[in-house]
């Protein structure tokens, strides 16, 4: 397989080879983006800091359309330094009826991309729900301690909810409590009507 690798934000990733990459190879733009699997949720108002989002917002922009899709992480700290153990299985096939779903189907009405957030657990692709995003933020940034500013630090961050701060029919509710995969339809438009 041909690959290339751009340094840089999942954003310029997308853009390159819409751009640049893809025109050469086959000679047109893609047909369709599929950003990740991301390991970890982007679900609820956490999506804005997600670069698996940013590349498939970006796609968009280009006017190509976009997967975003992700994997739970129950026990983030556990894998933290080695992910080459975790079971991508049901994240594989999520993404492969996805992406039939949109190049056979086209994007649902309104919608400028999927966000596709699998369960850590071994369910079906038709196993999913269409939802929509919670209103508060999937992660929860945990304090810092006190550091040595200048030796290297990354923030981190906890998924923290009750059963009763998720709405049902949201994408939290879908992946955490119902244990199915999330499909959100978003828009680019973040305007406020």
């Amino acid at each position: 397989v041909e690959a290339y690798a751009v340094h840089g934000s999942p954003g310029y990733a997308a853009a390159y080879g819409i751009w640049e990459i893809s025109p050469k190879m086959k000679g047109r733009k893609p047909d369709i983006t599929v950003s990740g699997i991301n390991i970890g949720a982007n679900c609820g108002t956490s999506i804005t800091s997600s670069g698996t989002i940013g590349a498939a917002l970006e796609s968009v922009d280009m006017k190509v359309p976009a997967i975003a899709i992700s994997l739970e992480i129950l026990d983030y700290d556990s894998w933290f330094h080695d992910f080459s153990g975790l079971d991508y299985s049901s994240a594989e096939k999520a993404t492969e009826y996805w992406l039939r779903y949109v190049l056979e189907k086209g994007m649902p009405k309104d919608a400028d991309l999927l966000n596709v957030n699998v369960p850590e657990a071994l369910i079906e692709p038709e196993d999913y729900v269409f939802t929509h995003l919670e209103l508060h933020p999937y992660y929860k940034v945990q304090p810092v301690p006190e550091r040595n500013w200048s030796e290297p630090y990354m923030i981190r961050f906890d998924s923290e909810f009750g059963d009763k701060e998720a709405m049902e029919g949201s994408d939290i509710h879908a992946l955490h409590f119902l244990r199915k995969t999330s499909v959100t339809p978003i828009t680019v438009d973040m305007t406020k009507r």
